[in-house]
């Protein structure tokens, strides 16, 4: 089964979008943990969403371009 051109991934990520906006705008309203949001949550997702994205450019460009999966380490700044 091909699930990318089905209408399930979407409602998926709509509903996660949703559910995480919605999750952030009532977190952003408990005054003992308003501040846990800006210093807690957003360095984590930080780099969560660099190395995501790292990952797709991977994915898209080493099939590609050949030899470019050999930059994974400079772009991941892995060791």
């Amino acid at each position: 089964m091909d699930f990318i051109n089905m209408p399930l991934p979407s409602v998926l990520v709509l509903y996660l979008i949703l559910l995480v906006t919605s999750c952030f705008f009532i977190m952003q309203r408990r005054s003992s943990v308003k501040d846990l949001i800006w210093h807690g949550r957003l360095p984590l997702f930080g780099p969560m969403v660099i190395s995501s994205v790292t990952g797709i450019v991977l994915d898209i460009f080493g099939s590609r371009c050949q030899g470019f999966p050999l930059l994974a380490v400079v772009i991941s700044g892995a060791w």
